[in-house]
């Protein structure tokens, strides 16, 4: 996979797409959106536990598989 390619997460929760940017700052087996975009609908994969002080989802704590 490269930076540009269309990549397809998948949680037990559900699934998104969206584009590759491959950043050597991340550990291997990390992966990094912002989940402030609605054209990537990263809410879709999250798990539906929210953090009882925020109320926010649990985005640092999902597991995906990555597809191309």
């Amino acid at each position: 996979m490269n930076t540009g390619d269309s990549a397809r997460l998948i949680s037990r929760y559900g699934e998104t797409s969206l584009p590759v940017s491959i950043d050597s700052a991340l550990k291997k087996g990390e992966v990094f959106s912002t989940f402030s975009n609605n054209k990537i609908f990263m809410k879709k994969i999250t798990s539906p536990f929210r953090d009882s002080y925020t109320e926010t989802p649990e985005f640092k704590v999902t597991a995906v598989r990555i597809e191309k």
